[in-house]
């Protein structure tokens, strides 16, 4: 499986819901991805809508699942700098009072999911909010970074914002990260969010992924929706996108955004439509993940018992025969691990 694109959304139940449809949404997620996100249920409006109480069942629940599919889970978020998504009695705190009460989420959040969340965005969409740093200055940044980090030693801590792909505030996202790298904030890699209503072109992904580059951090295209004007514009922003991201050497994965029409935020940008017919943008997805970035093949050793192929990234199963006896492993190809391995038959 290759390692670039994996997914972003919620395996779910609800009282809404039929069971064959979760069943569904579950089966899709597991044959389609490699990765999760929560869309709301990590946010701090979801989990504590009132003072004083905390709910934690929800992000269980969904880390579990995710845990049993044999998907790495990504975090989404500790904070959100746009005022209106955090909840109201979060609004009314004094400034000591909302530090405190920050620290105390963010060491109880870390914590709670040490070894179970991979990565988190550590405040959500800086370049378009500031309603924590404009109440306790932006020392809280790396208030919060340490702390999750004293709490999860091994989670990565990501940035995450929308309008750079396009190239609006691209620059502004990249002095952003220089600032925060140079305060000390221990930044270990970048979200760039792609929710898309207007076609882009591939020298604009590409600009703002070289943009990015060098600092030197996985970069990960999150968010991805695709609001187009008719279903095949949909399929050909779809493959633009996640081919140019996939191309590029920075880019360590691409996050869908949610992939059915009742469970998504924009619905026109599912790529399953209610009945779960397939949208042509599902069907270019499939293509590239399972047939063109997905390596199929079957080799003869040469005398040595050796053999060479060209391979994408990600998580492979080798089976070798000879004569009745058999033999099958798996084997993890990364930017970091020798690309070979011996299978000695027994």
């Amino acid at each position: 499986m290759p390692s670039a694109p994996p997914l972003s959304t919620e395996a779910f139940r609800d009282s809404e819901t039929s069971a064959s449809d979760q069943a569904q949404y579950q089966k899709i997620a597991k044959q389609l991805f490699n990765a999760s996100v929560p869309e709301n249920a990590l946010k701090w409006q979801s989990m504590a809508p009132e003072p004083g109480k905390v709910d934690y069942s929800e992000a269980d629940r969904l880390i579990q699942w995710s845990d049993r599919a044999r998907l790495s889970m990504r975090g989404h978020t500790l904070f959100w700098e746009v005022e209106e998504f955090n909840p109201t009695w979060v609004k009314a705190l004094k400034p000591e009072a909302l530090r405190k009460t920050m620290l105390d989420r963010t060491k109880n959040l870390c914590q709670r999911y040490r070894g179970k969340v991979d990565e988190i965005d550590l405040f959500n969409e800086m370049l378009h909010g500031n309603f924590f740093t404009s109440r306790l200055g932006p020392g809280i940044i790396k208030e919060v970074a340490d702390t999750c980090k004293q709490a999860n030693p091994q989670v990565k801590l990501y940035v995450n914002d929308y309008d750079i792909l396009n190239g609006t505030r691209l620059e502004d996202y990249a002095n952003q990260i220089q600032d925060l790298l140079n305060s000390g904030v221990p930044i270990e890699g970048i979200g760039i969010q792609a929710h898309i209503e207007k076609p882009l072109t591939t020298t604009e992904i590409n600009t703002a992924l070289d943009r990015l580059a060098p600092f030197n951090l996985p970069l990960k295209i999150t968010e991805v929706s695709l609001k187009a004007p008719s279903d095949e514009a949909q399929a050909q922003w779809l493959t633009d996108l996640y081919t140019t991201a996939f191309a590029h050497k920075s880019v360590e994965s691409i996050l869908l955004w949610g992939y059915w029409e009742p469970r998504h935020w924009w619905p026109q940008a599912a790529l399953y439509r209610k009945d779960w017919t397939p949208k042509p943008a599902a069907i270019a997805y499939q293509t590239l993940i399972h047939n063109q970035w997905w390596t199929h093949k079957t080799l003869t050793t040469d005398k040595a018992g050796q053999i060479q192929t060209p391979a994408f990234l990600g998580q492979y199963e080798i089976s070798i025969r000879e004569g009745n006896r058999h033999r099958t492993q798996p084997l993890i190809l990364t930017k970091d691990n020798p690309i070979q391995t011996t299978i000695v038959l027994k």
